[in-house]
């Protein structure tokens, strides 16, 4: 049923309804709130997906490398499924997580990902939840030694920041100039 995809639009491409992140090695896990549910039947983008769900993504992430990546509702006030669209193709789980939770956790390669968070059964419920999309790509990566006299690093697309420490000052003085 690939017919039945609705990728992002410009205005979508910002987050989704509830907002969304870039996503890469070294990224922080990124924890997100929403509410499940809509009109639409996720059978509708893949016979194995389950519950109802809002016509546009409540997340869009971006994955900017070739890396395992876990999106897992951590907490929801009923049964919530989820539906991703992207270049893995569609992805469905129901209760993969703890108790009623739905967790996908797969090796994706980079793009655009669509996040649907759905309400299982009939009754057109819409629940309360929090997400958390951890990307399992590890951390920046170092530089040689040659990388300064204090260390140096290496941010990979998608990390955000790197510490390093040193010390100041140093026996050179200013340059004094010669009058010939």
């Amino acid at each position: 049923m690939l017919g039945a995809l609705s990728f992002a639009s410009a205005a979508d491409a910002q987050g989704g309804t509830y907002g969304g992140a870039v996503i890469g090695p070294g990224s922080p896990p990124v924890t997100l709130n929403g509410t499940s549910g809509g009109p639409r039947q996720a059978s509708s983008l893949s016979s194995s997906c389950r519950g109802t769900i809002a016509m546009a993504p409540d997340h869009i992430f971006n994955v900017v490398a070739p890396m395992s990546v876990r999106f897992e509702v951590l907490n929801a006030s009923g049964d919530t499924t989820m539906v991703i669209l992207g270049p893995a193709g569609v992805l469905c789980d129901d209760d993969g997580g703890n108790g009623f939770n739905p967790r996908i956790q797969r090796h994706l390669p980079p793009g655009q990902y669509q996040v649907f968070i759905g309400t299982y059964g009939s009754g057109g419920r819409m629940l309360p939840y929090t997400i958390q999309v951890t990307g399992m790509g590890g951390a920046p990566t170092p530089m040689p030694a040659a990388g300064g006299r204090y260390g140096g690093a290496v941010l990979s697309p998608g990390s955000m920041y790197a510490t390093l420490s040193g010390v100041s000052g140093g026996p050179r003085g200013r340059a004094r100039r010669r009058h010939s």
